[in-house]
């Protein structure tokens, strides 16, 4: 249930995201070349394999811990005037236990990959951005918003790492209607996502 992960992602998360080149010398980040006003974006894709998605959910008030991965099938920001533009990232579901993907809680069989869509974020701190967005998951699209700690390993290569919580209700997640007693399952999954992504194009859009 608690793999609602997603999120970003929750991702994403996701996830990362920003966009200024934090911790790289002017002299570097003239060297990779700047482009004008009117120069492309920057795209930088996600690495599944170097990217990471935990999710951890409890029951009966905080007892009864579960938790588990599941794994960022694909994803990409979108960068211009040193800020996020968009970003798309889709989770693989099919990752989840048996119980998790049953109806009464992912329905993963009708519902293999849960999206995050992020429409912009913003700066509130050195290196932290406030990430917004829609997760789509279960067939059910809401808004979220969670910070990110940006880290640019080198030009054009960044990770973005997230620790945040959903409520499961809003995506009808193991809700009275499948059945299964609301007290049983607490509110929150908590979601923990590291997304490393490099730049697509050769240029950086710094205007």
């Amino acid at each position: 249930m608690t793999s609602t992960v997603l999120t970003a992602v929750l991702a994403v998360s996701a996830i990362g995201f920003a966009a200024s080149p934090i911790g790289i010398s002017p002299a570097a980040a003239a060297g990779a070349g700047r482009v004008g006003a009117g120069g492309p974006p920057d795209t930088l894709v996600a690495n599944p394999a170097a990217s990471a998605i935990r999710w951890k959910g409890t029951g009966f008030g905080g007892r009864g811990a579960r938790e588990g991965t599941v794994k960022l099938a694909s994803g990409l920001f979108v960068i211009r005037h040193e800020r996020l533009t968009s970003g798309t990232f889709t989770i693989d579901m099919r990752g989840l236990d048996a119980v998790l993907r049953s109806a009464a809680f992912f329905d993963v069989e009708r519902y293999p990959t849960a999206t995050f869509r992020s429409n912009g974020a913003q700066r509130v701190g050195t290196a932290s951005w406030r990430v917004t967005g829609e997760l789509t998951m279960r067939g059910v699209t809401k808004p979220i918003a969670f910070d990110t700690d940006v880290r640019w390993v080198e030009l054009g290569h960044m990770v973005a790492t997230s620790t945040f919580a959903i409520d499961r209700r809003e995506w009808g997640v193991a809700s009275r209607s499948s059945g299964l007693a609301d007290d049983l399952v607490d509110n929150d999954i908590q979601l923990s996502l590291s997304l490393d992504a490099r730049r697509k194009q050769a240029s950086v859009a710094t205007r």
